[in-house]
């Protein structure tokens, strides 16, 4: 576990001259800008801060970091075990105890044996450590996406741009062009990424869940999301997060150029060691300095050029803290053994402090006697000329032009001496606004109701029944060794003159009786007596105490966690204990989700961080890009040279970059578009898939390695819908073919038909033709036989004997 520097400092008499007034900030615009990258200039402010922290001037009280730590000992079940069986003995005995030694008696002496307390278990008994995992495991899948917008104006135009021109091709142009391919084999554009019947509502919504953004916000998003993920934000910050969260009601951490890799990285804070300005806003976006503590070893620090008298001095300083050594003679170290191996170990505080300075630049405009106008350049300490007599009346006019400008600046000041290292002006500082600057340090607070808390967490809301859960788990033990185990008691008048076989038996004989044999023969009266009332049980059994103290314990188990669950919302249930059986599954349920409320402010906290984190990573980026070579090189072999190069040259025309945070898609939900992408991939019945294999096979693999959901839900929508469209194209194509085919099929049965048509109706005629012939030549032949009757009558006539004269 962290220990607080800031406690220990606090705690020692050795810095109480830090809590007087003498150590005030500097006045910053009355100081050179030169200066300020000095040594003097950067431990002064330093020590201005320091002297703040220790007179509870920060946000968080110099004197609150020893509590602190003690909620964090709640919150792991590691409070002071003392501070409990002192309490044990100021019950018992009246006597106070103290924090520094036990005030039962467990050892082995005679006293302890007797009254049990030799075997006292003092280790504690806390369901805070529950409590906690139980939060832990609510949170382990929740977390945000993170998707980053050029907000700039040129970036809109751009993406306006793409989107008309995406509309245009797929409504407007997508048939003429389709038709130039088809029938002229000229292909004039790609294929879009859109359906052809994508509607003007659909294209909205496609820009509105990222489809048109430019390539150097998705250039930059990518980015972000390799600095999440080589901070290790899921694995290590976001639980030290939660722990903070719900010991402290505080959290903080802060963005840091790694020198060796040349990458951004996101870094924990401790809040113990750490110290902000004091500010009415939870996430003191007003803070105008921040720092933390570490502590480093004499052997780091002599790599930084401190001379050895410094570096003696300051480990002197710090003999008694920081379990460093005590029995060094520091009055026998000379220079030439000055660094020994025990000196180069031992450990000193070190306060890495960044504020934001003001600097002024001084300038005059000079108007000369013709009106023309110049701006002339003035030293800090050099006064803007005057103009004389003459010259006013010649119309010369000298106008102050001083611009004060906010920057960033950051020191590692070795507390309590005159050595700083790493300070000066803060390199690739980014800015909120054209006027302020950022500080590399972040804070969240959570909200509190209650004024008498220090921070209004929900360990420090529950420390009294967590200190009286362990006392009765004490008192438990205390009780159950000195309690009796019960027995059984002898009504001797009822055992009197009692006879066995003709002898007279002996109570303490009948009772042995008893115990081997479980039989046990009496009269309720002597014999020649009467029955004067009274119990008529000769052994009765009388119950220890035992069985009580158990109820007692399990009772109060029971009110400390009913009392718990009123105090934060958080239910047994989500605790892993066992619901009752009398509750109904739908109560349970309620139960769980108002849990659920109850940790939304952590939620919250986890949420705004790594907004603003991520926030001030998007800043700084580009200007590694454009000033830091290793970075370039670093991060191409990640996006690419090319999403590198759009960013610095982005960078250069003004982009800005807008970020936003969306709740990261359950496994429920991965599984559903898991689960639509195996099914596209699957043939249907014609045959073919919705999305090829290698489709299918990409956004799988993006899904389980975290890619971005959206994304990848918008690519598989318009893929499927991509392929249907496809699909419903070739079967047009194909029907329209079928048609084409039956067309001509029944073009040349029409044909036929009228071919046949044709041939009868020629056969007809020509059977007419020869009937008609036919009938011509029978009226011929009929009428060249009558002709021929005719003329053969006519010659008989003229033959006949009368003609002749016979």
């Amino acid at each position: 576990m962290s220990i607080s520097i800031i406690a220990d400092l606090n705690s020692s008499k050795s810095f109480d001259k830090y809590k007087t007034s003498g150590n005030n900030f500097p006045l910053y615009e009355k100081v050179d800008p030169k200066l300020k990258s000095q040594p003097d200039y950067c431990a002064q402010v330093a020590k201005a801060a320091f002297s703040n922290l220790m007179r509870d001037r920060t946000a968080v009280p110099g004197y609150s970091y020893t509590y602190m730590q003690n909620l964090r000992d709640y919150g792991t079940g590691n409070q002071s075990r003392l501070y409990y069986l002192n309490k044990i003995k100021e019950a018992e005995t009246g006597e106070s105890g103290t924090d520094t030694a036990t005030s039962i008696d467990t050892s082995s002496s005679g006293h302890a044996k007797r009254d049990g307390s030799a075997g006292l278990n003092d280790q504690i008994v806390s369901i805070a450590i529950n409590l906690k995992n139980a939060v832990h495991g609510m949170l382990e899948d929740y977390d945000e996406d993170i998707y980053i917008n050029a907000i700039d104006n040129e970036s809109g135009a751009e993406e306006n741009r793409k989107m008309f021109e995406s509309l245009f091709d797929d409504v407007t142009a997508a048939p003429f062009v389709k038709m130039m391919d088809q029938e002229y084999n000229v292909p004039l554009a790609p294929d879009s990424q859109l359906p052809q019947d994508v509607t003007g509502e659909e294209i909205v919504s496609y820009k509105e869940t990222g489809g048109f953004k430019t390539f150097w916000a998705e250039a930059m998003e990518e980015a972000v999301q390799y600095t999440e993920q080589i901070s290790n934000w899921d694995r290590v910050l976001k639980r030290k997060y939660i722990d903070d969260a719900l010991d402290l009601n505080f959290i903080s951490g802060r963005t840091v150029f790694d020198t060796s890799t040349g990458k951004e990285k996101w870094e924990y804070v401790d809040p113990a060691n750490f110290c902000i300005q004091y500010s009415n806003d939870r996430l003191f976006r007003d803070a105008e300095y921040a720092g933390y503590f570490t502590l480093e070893k004499i052997g780091k620090l002599t790599e930084m050029g401190f001379s050895s008298d410094d570096l003696k001095n300051a480990a002197k300083n710090y003999q008694y803290l920081f379990e460093n050594p005590t029995d060094v003679d520091f009055g026998r170290i000379t220079a030439t053994n000055s660094f020994s191996d025990r000196i180069m170990e031992f450990k000193v505080p070190v306060f890495h402090f960044s504020w934001i300075d003001v600097d002024v630049k001084k300038q005059y405009k000079y108007t000369s006697s013709r009106n023309k106008t110049t701006i002339k350049d003035l030293s800090f300490d050099e006064e803007m000329p005057t103009v004389n007599r003459n010259g006013k009346k010649k119309g010369i006019i000298h106008e102050s032009l001083n611009t004060r400008v906010r920057k960033t600046y950051q020191c590692s000041w070795v507390v309590d001496t005159n050595m700083v290292y790493d300070y000066g002006l803060v390199p690739n500082q980014t800015r909120k606004s054209n006027l302020e600057p950022q500080l590399p340090f972040f804070a969240w607070r959570g909200i509190t109701t209650n004024r008498k808390m220090i921070f209004g967490s929900i360990v420090e809301s529950i420390v009294p029944f967590l200190d009286h859960l362990h006392m009765s788990w004490l008192k438990y033990q205390d009780g159950l060794a000195k309690s009796h185990p019960g027995g059984y008691a002898i009504n001797l008048r009822l055992l009197q003159n009692l006879q066995m076989g003709g002898k007279k038996l002996d109570p303490l004989d009948a009772y042995k009786m008893f115990w081997k044999t479980g039989r046990f023969p009496y009269m309720d009266t002597p014999i020649g007596q009467d029955y004067e009332g009274g119990a008529v049980l000769p052994i009765s059994r009388i119950e220890g105490t035992t069985g009580e103290l158990m109820s007692v314990f399990q009772e109060q188990i029971r009110f400390v966690s009913v009392m718990i669950e009123k105090l934060t919302g958080i239910n047994p249930v989500s605790m892993g204990a066992t619901p009752d059986q009398d509750t109904g599954l739908g109560v349970q349920q309620m139960a769980a989700a108002g849990t659920n409320n109850v940790i939304r402010p952590i939620i919250n906290g986890l949420f705004e961080m790594k907004e603003l984190l991520a926030t001030e990573t998007s800043r700084r980026l580009p200007l590694l890009f454009r000033n830091v070579k290793k970075s370039r090189e670093e991060y191409s072999r990640v996006i690419g040279p090319e999403s590198v190069e759009v960013i610095a040259e982005a960078e250069r025309n003004g982009a800005e970059y807008g970020l936003s945070l969306e709740a990261r898609p359950s496994g429920e939900d991965k599984a559903t578009l898991i689960r639509t992408i195996e099914e596209a991939m699957q043939r249907g019945r014609d045959g073919e898939a919705s999305i090829t294999l290698p489709q299918g096979m990409y956004i799988i693999e993006r899904i389980n390695n975290g890619g971005n959901f959206k994304k990848l839900h918008r690519q598989a929508d318009f893929m499927i819908r991509k392929a249907q469209e496809e699909e419903f194209e070739k079967k047009r194509a194909l029907i329209a073919e079928q048609s084409q085919q039956q067309g001509a099929q029944k073009e040349k049965e029409q044909q036929g038909e009228m071919q046949a048509k044709q041939v009868d109706h020629k056969m007809d005629v020509d059977l007419e033709n020869v009937k008609f012939q036919h009938e011509i030549y029978l009226k011929q032949a009929e009428a060249n036989i009558e002709y021929e009757k005719q003329l053969l009558a006519k010659r008989m006539e003229l033959m006949s004997p009368q003609k002749v004269g016979i």
